[in-house]
């Protein structure tokens, strides 16, 4: 016989065990375990983020406790002078490889809020870091805040969408996109 679990992720013996809380110990950093109720992966691969860290704040503000501790494991600014121009580079030399197979890029900048936005506007600002990257890739971008359909949104954890947010998200993208005349072949209309 064979002991099978509906979301091994989360609740089989071995991810139990691992999301055991092991307070912290001199000279040992212990990874904050992400709460079971943050996100589920379904059958298409798709994870999406849970009704419940949706509708309790407790959820969300562990959630948001451990994108503060990413921060504050960070000691080093963020990348600038030749290190950045290195990273975009690397970037330039991808994205010439697809468009010479014939591919189409866009860059997409997401939602995010609060104080995870608040941060990201002071140690990436949009003219050194977004602005540049379409400038050296000679690609078109969307970012959520020149978009009224899409720049209204609150994550409920600063950084992901709910949800219901996210299939709105994505259907508002999708015209976006359809107005700067990329086309989707095997989409449905939406209303």
């Amino acid at each position: 016989s064979q002991l099978v679990f509906l979301d091994k992720e989360w609740h089989s013996l071995e991810a139990l065990l691992d999301n055991l809380q092991v307070p912290e110990r001199p000279g040992v950093h212990v990874f904050p375990g992400f709460p079971s109720d943050f996100g589920r992966v379904k059958f298409n691969r798709q994870e999406y983020m849970t009704d419940k860290l949706v509708a309790d704040t407790n959820i969300q503000i562990k959630v948001k406790n451990i994108w503060d501790s990413f921060r504050k494991l960070s000691k080093d600014p963020p990348a600038s002078g030749t290190k950045l121009d290195s990273m975009l580079t690397v970037v330039k030399n991808c994205v010439d490889k697809i468009k010479a197979r014939g591919g189409q890029i866009i860059f997409v900048r997401t939602p995010s809020s609060g104080a995870f936005l608040a941060g990201e506007k002071m140690g990436f600002p949009r003219e050194k870091y977004w602005e540049r990257i379409l400038a050296v890739t000679d690609c078109h971008g969307i970012h959520f805040e020149d978009y009224p359909a899409i720049a209204h949104f609150v994550c409920p954890e600063f950084s992901h969408l709910s949800q219901a947010d996210a299939i709105v998200f994505t259907e508002n993208l999708i015209k976006i996109l359809e107005e700067k005349g990329w086309t989707f072949p095997n989409r449905t209309t939406l209303p």
